[in-house]
């Protein structure tokens, strides 16, 4: 081999080394970021479970609320409906 084809060859591996580096240096990146998004995802997966306990649990109180105002409907219904029929005409 001449002094120039071992140039040459010394100058692709460097070439392909500084790649190599490079592509870890990718991954490494895109480890990090990914492990971030995920971190992101379980905050607002746990965030979602807050707010879905949350609308639950307010949707109870609501439906609760909504029977208790049908009891007062219904005896003030029941109340009106015996005083007509005390009224003397």
């Amino acid at each position: 081999m001449e002094v120039q084809d071992l140039a040459q060859l010394e100058q692709k591996i460097e070439a392909l080394l500084q790649y190599c580096s490079d592509l870890k240096n990718q991954k490494q990146a895109l480890q990090a970021k990914t492990a971030e998004q995920e971190e992101k995802i379980r905050e607002l997966e746990q965030k979602i479970h807050e707010l879905e306990t949350e609308r639950s649990d307010v949707k109870s109180r609501v439906s609760n609320i909504l029977s208790k105002l049908e009891i007062v409907d219904m005896d003030s219904e029941e109340e009106a409906s015996s005083n007509e029929s005390n009224v003397p005409f």
